[in-house]
Parts: C-alpha cells; sequence; structure tokens
C-alpha cells in the first residue's frame, strides 16, 4: 500500500488488483487500510454476548432486530475533467 496516491480517485477495478491479503475498502475514491479480522476468541465472546442479550430480551417479552452488513461496496465510474 505504499504507492497509493491521494490524489487519484481508485475504482472497483483498482480493489479487485489488490491481493486477498491486503485489507482495504474505498470509499468515495479513496484507499483505506482495514483493521485485520477479529479472532477466534473475539467472535466467540461476541456470539455468547448476543445470544445472551437476546434471551434476556426474549425472556422480558421484548423484540430486537438487527441487520448484518457482510458487504458493502461503492461502485461508481469517475472522470477527469
Amino acid at each position: 500500500m505504499d504507492d497509493i496516491s491521494k490524489s487519484k480517485l481508485y475504482t472497483y477495478a483498482d480493489y479487485m488488483s489488490y491481493s486477498e491479503n491486503e485489507r482495504i475498502e474505498i470509499i468515495s475514491g479513496h484507499i483505506y487500510a482495514m483493521s485485520p479480522a477479529p479472532s477466534r476468541i473475539h467472535q466467540k465472546l461476541i456470539s455468547s454476548l448476543v445470544i445472551d442479550i437476546g434471551n434476556y430480551i426474549k425472556s422480558n417479552r421484548g423484540s430486537c432486530k438487527y441487520i448484518q452488513l457482510t458487504h458493502l461496496f461503492e461502485i461508481s465510474t469517475y472522470r477527469n475533467a
């Protein structure tokens, strides 16, 4: 990621040219480094917490809805004026 230009607007094609080991995202044409994926212990703790909170809400006759987004891509075409 050392060769990233701050003035260039990057596209989905640029995103696809990076290896799977490089965790990046493109927001409004700019590349940002992403944090590594959470560890297994982190995921296990979060899962346990979600189950406990869900059981508490259900036992108190409440409701809770959530949306999980796994991938969201902004695909745009940029033109030089």
